[in-house]
């Protein structure tokens, strides 16, 4: 049985509208997968992509604390800075040699009977999680280098967008080259 599965399935513009340069965070079609229970699929709805693309690679390289950090996939939230709606799928991580440690998933979509079997430890090969997940950053990147350039409403925001980037790219070299060395 796969511990953990994670694949971007789809990606586009709030609402599926058109590229005009002035949307910022990218969502779509996550398929997930943690110790054989689906906890999204084609049919859950668009989530925000871009920014779970970098929680995800910060999870891999730091470890994740739910309490702490926003949910690493969420529905809503800009690219970063905000809190999600009610929609949302999130989990604790903890780095341990060549493992990751998946704790306290939570997914209130999900029926909390269908949940039990993931309340406990879930210990993946730290390869596993981090291929997958420098798989799932490579698309989100992929698909901004073939957007139009952005416009922003406010130097903050231009600031912001920067900032994320800048974050991105970095988790992606530092995940890119740890794979590489242990290869």
């Amino acid at each position: 049985m796969d511990n953990f599965r994670i694949q971007l399935l789809t990606q586009n513009w709030i609402d599926n509208v058109s590229d005009d340069g002035k949307d910022l965070c990218s969502h779509g079609k996550v398929q997930l997968m943690i110790n054989g229970i689906v906890l999204s699929n084609e049919n859950s709805g668009d989530w925000t992509v871009a920014s779970s693309g970098l929680k995800l690679m910060k999870s891999a390289i730091y470890g994740y604390d739910s309490g702490i950090d926003f949910e690493l996939i969420s529905c809503c939230g800009y690219l970063r800075m905000f809190p999600s709606c009610n929609r949302y799928i999130t989990w604790d991580t903890e780095i341990n040699d060549n493992l990751i440690i998946i704790s306290n998933i939570q997914c209130p979509e999900v029926d909390k009977e269908e949940l039990k079997p993931l309340s406990g430890k879930i210990e993946i090969q730290y390869m596993e999680y981090t291929t997958q997940v420098l798989n799932f950053a490579n698309k989100v990147i992929e698909f901004y280098s073939s957007s139009l350039p952005k416009q922003f409403y406010s130097k903050y925001e231009e600031e912001e967008y920067k900032l994320f980037w800048k974050e991105f790219n970095e988790y992606h070299q530092t995940l890119t080259e740890d794979i590489n060395k242990k290869n």
